[in-house]
């Protein structure tokens, strides 16, 4: 090899090192974005909080312990979907990564993951764990047998976009209700659609907005969500479902951030923009009553109510998650636990506990009196 050469090769292994190294410098000096908490839920026995953080993060948390005792990346994207199944044994997941992933919540291994063309925007797991129902960005949904990783049935209900879904307490109906602004019941044994829901307002539509929640009463009474951005419209509604009418219907401003009810499906909490701000709702949905109004000052991502009703908790774009008496809306405590730093918790009156073995254990004694089964 000449020296003109070498010089050659010397000088454009310099230039690469160079440009690597500022590559990684920019990188690694570059503000990262925090996660935001993406989706939250309460599982039916009172004890565990599942908390779904952006690039596709899953935090376990056990509410009795007062910490997170699971931190794994179920997904490779941001996750829209967490349900727990009705006896508590199994969660599902669903992502804009294309794929959705029941978990045993045992010890949280991956029992069965589906993988589809587009993102799963909605989903719910059978009593017992040996079905799911999922929805598809593309409108389509189906219902598939977790054993075999099979489809059993299939539906095309809605023409695009985001399709949310609920199964009724028996186990015989699962409600659908899609970006077209649609809602549609359909036989779970079949995915035979056996009604339009609809608001005598606008035709076939439900809703003026994107249907995003949807959370059965009883076998007969749906509550449903919907969103339009800032424009004022009819965003809350009770379906009779044998009748297909709307009976009651709320005006406001609505988010997609959350609808969930209690066990006993007799309180129910929602979030809602109120001018610049937003608020989450605690209320009874027998007499249409608010319990209390939370206003947390970091804003509201994804909600969940604890199973006795007594808890309610909001998630936020810094990775927060805040816990509210929801008969007083009083803040319990500020939680976090994020893939970018440590797990910690803080109360209002300046307590904190950073998670250092042997520490307080500060969530656990402040939900003590709150959640089921704490002692």
């Amino acid at each position: 090899m000449t020296a003109a050469r070498r010089h050659i090769r010397v000088f454009a292994a310099f230039v690469l090192t160079v440009l690597l190294l500022g590559a990684y410098t920019a990188a690694n000096a570059a503000p990262r974005p925090v996660p935001n908490v993406t989706y939250l839920a309460a599982s039916p026995d009172g004890r565990l909080l599942a908390s779904a953080t952006s690039r596709g993060w899953l935090n376990i948390w056990d509410l009795y312990q007062g910490r997170p005792t699971h931190v794994f990346k179920a997904h490779d994207d941001d996750i829209h979907v967490l349900r727990f199944s009705p006896d508590g044994k199994f969660l599902l997941s669903g992502a804009n990564d294309q794929t959705a992933k029941l978990w045993s919540t045992s010890d949280f291994s991956n029992i069965r993951t589906f993988r589809f063309d587009g993102q799963v925007t909605g989903g719910a797991v059978f009593a017992g764990g040996s079905r799911v129902v999922l929805g598809l960005w593309d409108g389509g949904l189906g219902i598939w047998n977790v054993a075999s990783g099979q489809q059993e049935h299939s539906a095309k209900g809605h023409f695009f976009g985001r399709v949310t879904i609920d199964i009724s307490p028996s186990g015989d109906l699962v409600a659908t209700g899609g970006s077209d602004q649609t809602i549609r019941i359909w036989d779970a044994a079949t995915m035979h659609q056996m009604r339009l829901l609809r608001s005598g307002e606008q035709g076939n539509k439900a809703h003026l907005g994107i249907i995003y929640h949807l959370r059965f009463l009883a076998h007969d009474r749906l509550l449903s969500m919907a969103s339009r951005g800032g424009a004022e419209l009819k965003y809350f509604g009770l379906w009779n479902v044998e009748t297909g009418e709307r009976t009651q219907a709320v005006e406001g401003a609505g988010i997609w951030a959350g609808l969930t009810l209690s066990r006993d499906r007799g309180r129910a909490l929602f979030a809602r923009r109120n001018g610049d701000d937003q608020q989450a709702v605690v209320f009874d949905p027998e007499d249409w009553r608010a319990v209390s109004i939370l206003k947390p000052d970091d804003g509201i991502k994804a909600t969940a109510l604890a199973a006795n009703g007594r808890v309610a908790m909001t998630g936020s774009g810094d990775g927060l998650i805040s816990f509210w008496d929801a008969d007083t809306g009083a803040m319990l405590a500020q939680a976090w636990n994020r893939f970018d730093r440590g797990w910690g918790v803080k109360a209002p009156d300046g307590r904190r506990d950073d998670g250092e073995p042997g520490g307080l254990r500060l969530l656990s004694e402040i939900l003590r009196l709150y959640v089921d089964g704490a002692s």
